[in-house]
């Protein structure tokens, strides 16, 4: 483990503008309360991307929410020898309704201290919890290493989202020494069970770190049945290979449109929802419809505050009727 650290040789992110969106109004109206543990990538200009829940209590309540609160902070990126680079980072909510927001946080300091004497006591799922509290709520004032050894207990009594945590933690050098081979070990024992988060990492492992045909094959398999679980992420990034991979092959633009029809009510206000539908248009020759688009997905952008760069640059080819391919997620 990596003491205090979240990772090696690396400037943490940290916290710049936290939004903080209303109480969804029909939790409110029926009194629901609940939990959420979101991960994201803080991409080198300090906005965040591609916000995926990896757990809500109750389900259906309050991850739109999430997702735009996610969306519209900011932070000041981590840094490798004062440059700056994409990295992860979760957050754990808790929503009450006394008070109505988001930041009131209630009995939480009851449902941390729960949470541990059931870890304590030997329980999987109060050590899955408890090691989210410890990764996610910046109250606690706490690291993620030291959130890893109670997801490695989980993980060793069976538990196949604690087996994604660790495996991801394993491949990133997250809290720990980066270690690829029990990484993927651990990562692809999850995904085996079946758990969706862990085959869209090891989907984005395969597919980014390792981009030979067969491993590019291989990640699109393991999106195919995190779709198939109805996993947002797994459809999401499903869509963008069908929309806009090299390999002529995998594309399916007609394929990828219908899948991101199933993510619009979440992903509206996400910007690379809209360029997923630009990049699948202009595969398949409509690119009044790319334009348009993609001219959506920059409005989404400039409002949150992210980098243009590279969606201009896809406008520009669009304008041009020319299709772009590549990794549209890569940031």
């Amino acid at each position: 483990m990596l003491q205090g650290k979240e990772y090696e040789n690396r400037d943490p992110v940290r916290s710049s503008k936290r939004f903080i969106p209303p109480y969804p109004a029909l939790a409110q109206r029926k009194g629901v309360q609940g939990e959420v543990y979101v991960e994201f990538i803080v991409a080198p200009d300090g906005h965040p991307r591609l916000p995926r829940i990896l757990y809500a209590v109750p389900v259906g309540y309050f991850e739109t929410t999430v997702r735009d609160s996610v969306l519209r902070s900011v932070y000041l990126p981590a840094r490798i020898n004062g440059e700056p680079v994409s990295t992860s980072v979760s957050m754990f909510y808790n929503f009450t309704v006394a008070g109505a927001t988001i930041h009131d946080y209630g009995n939480l300091d009851k449902r941390v201290q729960e949470a541990k004497l059931k870890a304590d006591a030997g329980d999987p799922s109060a050590q899955m919890l408890y090691g989210m509290m410890i990764a996610g709520l910046p109250q606690l004032h706490q690291t993620y290493d030291q959130a890893l050894p109670w997801f490695l207990k989980a993980a060793q009594a069976g538990s196949p989202y604690a087996q994604y945590q660790i495996g991801t933690g394993l491949l990133k050098g997250r809290g720990c020494q980066c270690d690829t081979n029990k990484g993927e070990i651990w990562l692809e024992k999850a995904a085996q069970a079946d758990q969706a988060d862990a085959q869209v990492s090891l989907a984005e492992y395969l597919r980014r770190d390792h981009p030979t045909p067969e491993s590019v094959a291989g990640a699109m398999v393991w999106l195919e049945r995190a779709a198939k679980h109805g996993n947002d992420s797994g459809k999401l990034l499903l869509s963008a290979m069908l929309a806009a991979s090299p390999s002529t092959t995998a594309r399916d633009p007609a394929r990828a449109l219908a899948l991101v029809d199933t993510l619009e009510r979440e992903y509206k206000i996400d910007p690379s929802y809209w360029e997923i539908r630009a990049a699948a248009n202009a595969s398949r020759g409509d690119y009044k419809a790319a334009l348009k688009s993609e001219s959506e997905a920059i409005d989404e952008a400039t409002g949150l505050g992210w980098d243009l760069t590279q969606m201009k640059n896809r406008q520009s080819l669009y304008a041009s009727q020319q299709p772009w391919s590549g990794n549209l997620l890569d940031f």
